[in-house]
């Protein structure tokens, strides 16, 4: 899959100048409106957009927890094309592969970052040692770190503590994360695991069965990432006190004022 190179953006503006930061805010989310989905997406560029919007937005307001939802909207359309595709690996790198993790023992052995897609016996068995020994040696004297989990589950989980964001719209991003779960599960359990068997599959089973298949992807689309790019130009316009992907009983009206007044500080 083709993605585009997006890299961080460094500023030595002063803090305090909210307009500098206002304005990168709304070049972020042009940027992201000029992603041509899914083909410039992928985990790095992901994480690329996340360090972004952390360096241009030092202090979370409304603006970036909308944008925030904007890139785990991406994350989701990702995993869910690479669901419907077969890149299983790649879905489940974004939905539970955590992205480092360290392995440590109580000996005198150092710790180390394990291969994301390799077996912990196929990395550190030492040579002459059976695959058993190994696991009872790391049962009994190794441990595993999860330094950096999976994307997916921590936008969504960033996106529940910030207590902004409506039930309705939680539900959604935790049922489409279940979904592409559900995906993978249907199409291994069918046999297929390539993107050429579904599509020979597709192509020539009868309407029914084509339906059936169909109804089990992903097929993603990207009506709340556009949504939530609108809500973010209107807001940094002056034309939206409020979010149709917020809480209303959260955010009322005094709240949300006072969230629009930081972003023209």
């Amino acid at each position: 899959m083709y993605a585009t190179q997006i890299e961080t953006v460094s500023f030595s503006a002063d803090p305090c100048d909210g307009s500098v930061f206002r304005e990168a805010l709304s070049d972020f989310n042009r940027r992201l409106d000029a992603l041509a989905i899914p083909y410039d997406i992928n985990e790095s560029v992901i994480e690329a957009l996340l360090d972004t919007l952390d360096t241009v937005a030092p202090s979370p307001d409304a603006i970036y927890w909308l944008l925030l939802a904007r890139v785990t909207e991406l994350a989701l359309m990702a995993a869910g094309h690479y669901a419907d595709h077969c890149e299983f690996s790649a879905a489940g790198d974004l939905l539970v592969n955590p992205r480092t993790i360290r392995v440590c023992w109580d000996d005198q052995r150092r710790p180390a970052v394990k291969e994301r897609h390799e077996r912990l016996s196929d990395q550190f068995r030492r040579p002459g040692v059976s695959r058993r020994a190994f696991v009872r040696d790391f049962k009994d004297n190794g441990r595993l770190e999860t330094l950096r989990p999976a994307l997916l589950p921590v936008l969504a989980g960033q996106l529940a503590a910030c207590g902004l964001f409506s039930s309705g719209y939680l539900a959604a991003v935790n049922a489409r994360m279940e979904k592409i779960t559900e995906a993978i599960g249907f199409l291994c359990a069918a046999g297929i695991t390539t993107g050429r068997q579904l599509y020979l599959h597709l192509t020539l089973a009868p309407a029914a069965d084509r339906d059936f298949f169909t109804a089990h992807l992903c097929r993603f689309d990207r009506c709340h990432y556009d949504r939530l790019g609108r809500e973010v130009d209107r807001w940094y316009g002056g034309t939206l006190f409020n979010s149709a992907f917020f809480d209303s009983e959260t955010l009322s009206g005094s709240r949300a004022a006072d969230l629009y007044e930081s972003v023209l500080q």
